[in-house]
């Protein structure tokens, strides 16, 4: 570890001597790269939560037949109207889920294209990318202005090929005993997690008490949460009041112990549902798959509403009910924006 340390701090002396002053954070910054080690998890932080026996994994199959009509049901069933703050928020989310999928953010790194008008104040400062389809790829940028960092992730262009390979099967999550999640989507993010902590711990130190906002369309929500989870397992900084989850059209990441656990640390999260979208009953509960946040269920007919769904894990009541109709079409259009398509709807 000695020779390691002085070998970073040889390396960056010349840079610290040729680069102004207004750049001496950046070279801090790059020697904090040159030395990083994925932090360890926090014991208290990756506890399980309640173990949950005989949970109905068929539940979703039962709701095929009974679709609710949201404008009507009662609040008893846990469906009410969004408000109108939270309406401005998922809009302006949805943007940013948007500008994952133009050229000019990723791979580019430039924080121009048709979607990043709605933060023109965003900085861009780092991008992680899959050069293949599929692959998990993201970017961050942070606002001064909002005072908050944002962790964006796309998902894969071919949303065909993505209802199979959700397919893959469960693997062990490692931070929480008992607990799974869908093997295709934690491989993944494995790819690049390393580079994201890399970048969030520098985030983290140079923007103290910024909320983090971590949000992804389609797979990229699955990576989103991931993520979100592994940056709070892993940094004492991201406390669970700052961090906070956007999701559009998000396949189901884990089973019901994984989703206890998520329920159990407080992290605010919203799952946002485009009507008949059929990304988000992939992988199908019936195999051992059930959704974790807070749901809201866009419904195009007879006016486009949103609805919040309230549920322990799934609402039974909202898009579960409306599975037999499920279409990519509601997947690609998110309040205004085309995901998966750098063009401004």
């Amino acid at each position: 570890m000695m020779i390691r340390s002085l070998f970073v701090v040889s390396a960056l002396v010349p840079a610290l001597f040729a680069a102004p002053i207004d750049s001496l954070d950046e070279v801090i910054d790059q020697g904090a790269k040159l030395a990083f080690e994925i932090p360890p998890l926090i014991p208290e932080r990756v506890k399980p939560g309640p173990w949950i026996d005989g949970f109905d994994y068929s539940a979703e199959d039962q709701a095929k037949p009974n679709k609710v009509s949201p404008a009507i049901a009662p609040a008893i069933m846990g469906i009410t109207e969004a408000h109108d703050n939270v309406m401005k928020i998922l809009e302006d989310r949805a943007q940013l889920a948007a500008a994952a999928y133009c050229f000019e953010v990723i791979p580019s790194n430039q924080w121009t294209c048709p979607y990043c008008a709605s933060h023109s104040e965003g900085r861009m400062q780092k991008v992680f990318y899959g050069d293949v389809d599929g692959a998990a790829s993201g970017y961050v940028i942070t606002s001064d202005f909002d005072q908050a960092i944002y962790l964006v992730f796309r998902g894969g262009f071919d949303f065909d090929k993505l209802t199979t390979g959700l397919l893959s099967g469960k693997t062990a999550y490692p931070p929480v005993p008992g607990a799974q999640v869908n093997a295709q989507i934690w491989n993944a993010y494995q790819a690049i997690q390393e580079d994201v902590l890399k970048e969030m711990e520098i985030l983290l130190r140079r923007y103290e008490g910024y909320t983090i906002n971590v949000i992804g369309h389609s797979v990229g929500g699955a990576y989103a949460e991931l993520a979100a989870l592994d940056i709070y397992q892993r940094f004492d900084a991201a406390q669970a009041l700052l961090i906070k989850i956007i999701t559009f059209g998000e396949p189901r990441v884990g089973d019901v112990q994984y989703a206890s656990y998520f329920n159990s640390i407080n992290i605010g999260k919203y799952r946002v549902v485009h009507d008949s979208d059929a990304i988000v009953h992939h992988p199908p509960m019936n195999k051992g798959y059930v959704h974790t946040g807070l749901e809201f269920w866009i419904v195009d007919y007879p006016e486009v509403t949103t609805y919040k769904c309230d549920a322990e894990f799934e609402s039974m009541f909202c898009s579960n009910s409306d599975i037999a109709n499920q279409n990519l079409a509601s997947h690609k259009s998110y309040y205004n924006t085309r995901q998966g398509f750098c063009v401004a709807a």
